[in-house]
């Protein structure tokens, strides 16, 4: 059967016969600015959970040697960004990419994980699926 499977989670999951990815839409901060896409295919999905994980041990580690009151980010595995205390745009946390989606919490992290990896399991059979009918 030739067409796309999508699914609201986290962001949008979309599967067709031969490709799937996570797709995450964020709005500009008004009516000036145009939203952002970020996209994670399907293949790279094990190397995200991978960088969010080193990447949140870091977060970690540097919370407890950045001074109280202070800020700092850096950029992280995969794009994301690692930020520490608020300063500006940026919300303490592992972003998606340098603003966006801040993970400041276990809870988070692994809700965002879990989804990544029901992901990983669905996305298969949804092709085959797709293939057969």
């Amino acid at each position: 059967m030739s067409g796309t499977y999508e699914e609201r989670l986290l962001g949008t999951f979309m599967v067709t016969e031969s490709f799937w990815s996570i797709r995450y839409y964020f709005a500009g901060p008004d009516m000036r600015h145009n939203g952002t896409f970020v996209t994670i295919n399907g293949s790279n999905i094990n190397t995200y959970i991978d960088a969010y994980r080193k990447n949140w041990a870091e977060y970690e580690a540097l919370k407890t040697q950045i001074p109280e009151g202070g800020s700092f980010n850096k950029r992280g595995l995969q794009g994301m960004a690692i930020n520490v205390g608020k300063g500006g745009i940026y919300q303490s946390g592992v972003c998606v990419d340098g603003w966006h989606m801040p993970i400041s919490n276990e809870k988070d992290l692994n809700t965002l994980l879990e989804s990544f990896e029901s992901c990983t399991n669905k996305a298969p059979k949804i092709m085959e699926w797709l293939k057969n009918n």
